[in-house]
């Protein structure tokens, strides 16, 4: 995470935007490679468990079409027929879904699990915390490009930071976890996250001065250590709440939130720009002033932030647990 934005405004720079995408072929095979000569093989299992095939069948394109129109509805039109057929598809789907897991006796994802607060709650702040990441994360290199006229590769380095922060800051977390418990850590980690986007906000009214880099930076590193300090507590409580025999359901349910975080916060962080925009009358960006992009970064900055405080309050709502329930 730490060397992708450098690299990636990098090959910008010098090579062919493609060269992004080529650039996870080698990183692949050698992952591929890796796992292959070091993880060790799974053991015996005693009792065999029945994969719940329908209920993927179900999913998978269920979650694509989501995803699909999150991400590309704004470009194609809320009201295309593609993007239409992709809410059918996707409602349709998550409802079959629900219907087929309620019935399944060994269910992908057991919605029962969500009945339990520690679940749930952590569930939800962790797609709140991956949408405050991955729309700061999108809004970040447009702000760079469009205001501060900067070369991509020095973009890049810039939202190295983020990730920086966050290579610092989750083992930390992780100890303290340990040591004092997940639910103050949970809401520590999202106030800094809050206050990051909130510094993002303040450096749009100094675009054009060292004070306006200093404080997009430090808002960077907020982000990234409000992630550091929340993740690895509020997954720690999700899994210890989880029955043993649950263990893998509700890891997949963690890592489905992280997954459904970045999307939302992809298309929130654009949306909420473009929302900004036409407030301050602008249909299109070409025909934005400079003033007016700023203002609307601005904005934008400010809503991450309020997700950031959403997730503050849940996070603060629910006493966590430590520790596996049978």
């Amino acid at each position: 995470m730490s060397l992708g934005p450098a690299i990636g405004g990098t090959l910008l720079s010098f090579a062919d935007w493609r060269w992004v995408f080529f650039v996870n072929v080698p990183v692949g095979i050698i992952g591929t490679v890796l796992g292959i000569l070091m993880l060790p093989p799974d053991g015996k299992r005693n009792r065999q468990q029945a994969f719940d095939y329908l209920g993927a069948i179900i999913l998978a394109p269920t979650l694509v079409a989501l995803i699909y129109f999150l991400n590309t509805g704004k470009d194609q039109g809320w009201g295309s027929p593609v993007i239409v057929a992709s809410y059918v598809v996707a409602a349709l789907g998550m409802a079959s879904f629900i219907v087929i897991e309620r019935r399944s006796k060994h269910p992908m994802l057991d919605l029962s699990m969500l009945k339990i607060p520690s679940i749930s709650v952590g569930s939800i702040t962790g797609v709140l915390s991956f949408a405050v990441m991955y729309a700061v994360t999108l809004l970040g290199p447009f702000y760079f490009d469009r205001v501060q006229h900067l070369q991509s590769y020095q973009a890049g380095l810039y939202m190295t930071v983020i990730p920086l922060g966050m290579t610092i800051f989750t083992p930390v977390s992780g100890a303290l976890a340990d040591r004092f418990g997940t639910r103050m850590l949970t809401v520590a980690g999202m106030l800094i996250a809050a206050l990051g986007s909130a510094l993002l906000a303040l450096a749009t009214g100094f675009s054009h001065s060292g004070v306006g880099i200093v404080l997009l930076i430090a808002g960077f590193f907020f982000i990234g250590a409000g992630l550091g300090f929340f993740t690895p507590p509020n997954n720690s409580s999700v899994m210890g709440s989880a029955p043993k025999s649950s263990l893998g359901v509700v890891g997949g349910l963690l890592n489905m939130s992280r997954t459904m975080g970045m999307s939302i916060g992809v298309t929130l962080g654009g949306l909420s720009y473009q929302v900004f925009l036409l407030f301050y009358g602008v249909g299109h960006e070409r025909q934005a002033s400079q003033g007016q992009m700023v203002s609307a970064f601005r904005g934008a900055y400010l809503f991450v932030a309020a997700i950031a405080v959403v997730a503050l309050i849940l996070s603060g709502s629910r006493k966590f647990t430590n520790s596996n329930s049978e």
